[in-house]
């Protein structure tokens, strides 16, 4: 039972922080983060609806405006728009600034969804890694002390453990 709480322990603090280490050099996988490179590169060109987390960018900024809105029926509320755009595109020094907007299929440029500002904001929110790694971290050192103060309590009281 000691040494099973042991290596528990020491798994969960090993995989904890490796995924927060992992987690702050970037090597992550962040679908987000490769939405908002695909929108802010798009130039001229329109991404489809369909792209990967397009409906959850759209769902992050749009649930306020349309409470009703959900991914139940994102597709039959957005029908008739053909895909994201991007204008007012600025090159502020090293930032770049422009708005993100659905475009109708006719082509008409509806409704802004965000900011690029706004965009980056939301690409980079990836609290729960963070969270996750260091309360995989906690638990196993909370093990490891439950394990230590387990042996002390034997060894006080000659238990054979």
């Amino acid at each position: 039972m000691k040494r099973f709480l042991g290596l528990i322990s020491l798994v969960l603090v090993f995989v904890g922080l490796l995924i927060s280490f992992l987690e702050v050099k970037g090597w992550l996988p962040n679908p987000r983060l490769e939405l908002a490179n695909k929108i802010m590169n798009l130039g001229e060109n329109i991404l489809p609806l369909n792209t990967p987390h397009a409906d959850e960018l759209i769902l992050s900024f749009l649930s306020a405006e349309y409470p009703k809105l959900n991914k139940n029926n994102l597709n039959t509320t957005l029908r008739d728009i053909e895909g994201i755009v991007i204008e007012n595109l600025i090159l502020d020094g090293h930032d770049v600034l422009g708005s993100v907007r659905l475009q109708h299929e006719d082509g008409v440029r509806v409704k802004v969804i965000c900011g690029f500002q706004d965009l980056k904001a939301w690409a980079s929110d990836r609290q729960f890694v963070k969270w996750i790694g260091w309360s995989l971290a906690f638990i196993g050192a909370i093990i490891g002390l439950l394990r230590f103060l387990i042996r002390e309590k034997a060894r006080d009281t000659n238990w054979n453990c």
